[in-house]
């Protein structure tokens, strides 16, 4: 077969082929777009301005449910506000509050009221320890936990107090008694500089010295030393304290 004869059988088999192939098959596919993916945390909907404010009226009884006691109750009101508006982050976390059987939020709730009994008493730590029980029995109970923090703080600042009071009293024994006769010795000879040194040396020892900090004569005295010296606001401290001291005839 001549070259020419090929080239002719060549030109009827593509020519047949593409007779035979479906309109359409021989031609390219177009390219899809690249599908992108939503942010991850976007929110599935838009939430309207009417669905936040009910969302968050729905939160405010949850909460009012918490305070209560009802944990069943606030739990399905924070889990339908957080329905209502999913970006709600009180509503979020109020759905996944701990479970408080009943008795163990009653036992709390006596355990508080002990606490807080303790409290009035100035019972500090025993104050502590029964509200921090009420807080392990029930985590849901806010004021458990609040009272224990505020107990807790308090606690920290008597011993802080208490420890002061201790190294003042190794520090400086006996030093109240000859500093105040000194102050008085002083304020005889209408030395009102000297006297005045004296009554503020005394200062950090007055806690270990109840007799002295308790003496209506003494704030007296520094009131009137104070206002020689044109100390007025403390002249008039130490004349309130005198005041608030004096008994009663």
């Amino acid at each position: 077969m001549s070259l020419s004869s090929r080239s002719t059988l060549f030109v009827l088999a593509a020519a047949l082929t593409a007779a035979l192939l479906p309109a359409g098959c021989n031609k390219e596919k177009p390219q899809s777009p690249p599908t992108t993916s939503a942010p991850v945390g976007s929110p599935a909907r838009t939430v309207t301005a009417a669905e936040k404010s009910a969302a968050e009226e729905v939160v405010v009884r949850a909460e009012t449910a918490v305070e209560n006691g009802n944990y069943e109750n606030a739990r399905n009101l924070f889990s339908q506000a957080a329905t209502l508006d999913p970006t709600n982050v009180r509503a979020r976390i109020g759905a996944l509050m701990p479970v408080v059987s009943k008795e163990d939020a009653a036992k709390a709730r006596k355990l508080f009221e002990e606490g807080s009994t303790f409290y009035g008493q100035q019972k500090l730590l025993e104050a502590f320890r029964a509200f921090y029980a009420a807080c392990r029995l029930d985590p849901n109970f806010r004021r458990a936990a609040e009272a224990a923090s505020d107990s807790a703080n308090l606690v920290r600042r008597f011993e802080v107090v208490r420890t002061l009071q201790d190294e003042l009293a190794e520090r400086f024994p006996g030093e109240a008694k000859p500093l105040s006769k000194a102050a008085l010795a002083a304020y005889q000879q209408a030395d009102w500089e000297a006297c005045l040194d004296y009554c503020r040396r005394l200062d950090p020892l007055l806690s270990i010295a109840p007799e002295l900090e308790s003496n209506p004569e003494f704030w007296k005295m520094r009131g009137v030393v104070a206002k020689k010296r044109e100390l007025i606001p403390e002249a008039k401290q130490c004349f309130e304290r005198c005041t608030r001291l004096q008994p009663k005839n």
